[in-house]
């Protein structure tokens, strides 16, 4: 008796098994990203907890950050808020800077040069404040900073 090879779909098959399988490890890789945007700047950060601003002391960010265990970047809203009321850490006042930072807005090109894949700025991934890489294939991306109203 001969060896059997496994044999590998083709056609119609093939491409819907490659499809499905390119959009299950985005849908992972989008879900393991953090989405908060958290801006760094001297003695202080900036968190945007949906529409609104928050700034905290760069002490009071470390303290979070060691209490919950993970990054002030992939904190929710509601762990921030519990955290700040369990630490006793009080929100500062925004002032003229911060205003305008909490006014600018990433705009990235809808889609990749080199592979043609929608972009957002929800699953691009960040190399730097202006730089970031498609998901799919990894080309560079630039990001342009707009104001906002």
């Amino acid at each position: 008796m001969g060896r059997f090879r496994k044999m590998r779909p083709a056609g119609r098959m093939a491409s819907r098994m490659v499809r499905r399988h390119a959009a299950r490890q985005i849908r992972r890789h989008l879900a393991q990203r953090p989405r908060r945007r958290v801006m760094r700047r001297g003695g202080g950060a900036l968190f945007m907890l949906g529409a609104v601003a928050l700034k905290l002391a760069m002490d009071d960010v470390d303290r979070m950050e060691q209490d919950l265990g993970k990054p002030a970047e992939e904190m929710t809203d509601a762990e921030i808020l519990a955290a700040m009321e369990r630490l006793g850490i009080s929100k500062q006042d925004l002032d003229e800077d911060d205003e305008a930072e909490t006014k600018r807005a990433p705009r990235v090109p809808t889609e990749c040069d080199s592979c043609g894949f929608g972009l957002t700025t929800e699953n691009i991934d960040w190399a730097g404040p202006t730089s970031a890489q498609c998901p799919m294939c990894g080309t560079g991306v630039e990001v342009e900073w707009v104001t906002i109203g």
